[in-house]
């Protein structure tokens, strides 16, 4: 397999404060399969990321994937169900949506996706948040047309919650929602999170050291 990536990245500065960061990002990908055991393919991306100032911006993609033509996928359960067996492979939602006239997942594909995002906490703001929108489609099947938006916001020094919820509009219904809530000590930072998806609820505690005041190691 070859692959390639082109960026092309421009800087800016601020006249007043002389602060230097990203303004452009344009980047261009293409990977190609000379020999692939299963299915050659061929792949092409572009990203476009614009910051107008630091801490907010917009950011596109979009993909192509090419599989081989001769490729037989024929024993792809269609079903929804694992062949010999009762148990479904996944949401039947999915099952439910494939198109019997296609039978792989992972043939010719294309996604897009774009959103708008502003990163306050980086300029000492008490919140981030993004808005955007992700498409997928399989040859005449969209698998995925979904609203993405999300804040998180910063109540205290010490205390924070934030959430992100993914809308599809092709089920008219929340595809995944996510909650968390952070409490930061004096080194570490803690969060509980909750993630309700199609598949089922998940549920994460997690700890995370930001410095080792005292510490000493010796050479």
């Amino acid at each position: 397999r070859i692959e390639s990536t082109l960026d092309n990245i421009f800087y800016g500065r601020d006249a007043e404060s002389g602060e230097i960061w990203q303004l452009l990002r344009l980047t261009f990908y293409h990977g190609n399969d000379l020999e692939n055991e299963t299915s050659r393919a061929r792949d092409y991306e572009i990203e476009f990321d614009l910051r107008p100032k630091p801490w907010f911006g917009i950011f596109f993609s979009a993909e192509k994937h090419y599989s081989s033509e001769d490729d037989d996928f024929s024993d792809f359960p269609l079903d929804g169900k694992l062949h010999g067996s009762d148990r479904p492979f996944g949401p039947a939602r999915f099952a439910d949506r494939i198109n019997t006239d296609y039978r792989s997942l992972s043939g010719d594909y294309s996604r897009l996706f774009t959103q708008l995002y502003y990163e306050g906490t980086a300029a000492g703001r008490r919140i981030d948040s993004n808005i955007g929108f992700a498409f997928t489609q399989t040859q005449d099947h969209v698998f995925e047309r979904e609203l993405i938006y999300g804040i998180d916001y910063q109540l205290t020094r010490k205390w924070g919650f934030g959430f992100e919820q993914r809308f599809d509009f092709a089920d008219d219904d929340f595809a995944r929602q996510s909650y968390s809530i952070r409490r930061t000590w004096h080194d570490w930072d803690t969060a509980i999170r909750l993630r309700d998806r199609a598949a089922g609820l998940d549920f994460a505690f997690e700890v995370r050291l930001r410095s080792t005041p005292g510490w000493r190691t010796k050479g």
